[in-house]
């Protein structure tokens, strides 16, 4: 469970690099203006969104290896982002 941890932080993080090297392309004129705990806020809440989703998979007896670890984890704001826009079409109790 812990390499697991390992690669899901490895892939929060490859996560926000990607999203920082798209953000420097952007010019400087459209970069929305964020302060520095603004920024280190949301890298803290993707890398826990990010773990806490690889480990929610493996308690479920999901078999995760390295890849899709860090494929969960790189994605997870996407995923949260999903379950959370769209409701259940129906509630059954």
């Amino acid at each position: 469970m812990t390499e697991l941890i390992y690669w899901a932080i490895f892939g929060s993080v490859l996560s926000e690099v990607l999203l920082l090297r798209k953000r420097l392309k952007t010019p400087k004129s459209r970069r929305p203006k964020y302060s520095v705990l603004e920024v280190i806020g949301l890298v803290v809440i993707n890398l826990f969104l990010g773990i806490g989703l690889v480990c929610l998979y493996h308690s479920t007896g999901t078999a995760l290896n390295p890849v899709l670890a860090v494929n969960i984890a790189a994605s997870a704001p996407i995923i949260v982002q999903t379950l959370v826009s769209s409701p259940p079409s129906e509630i059954n109790p």
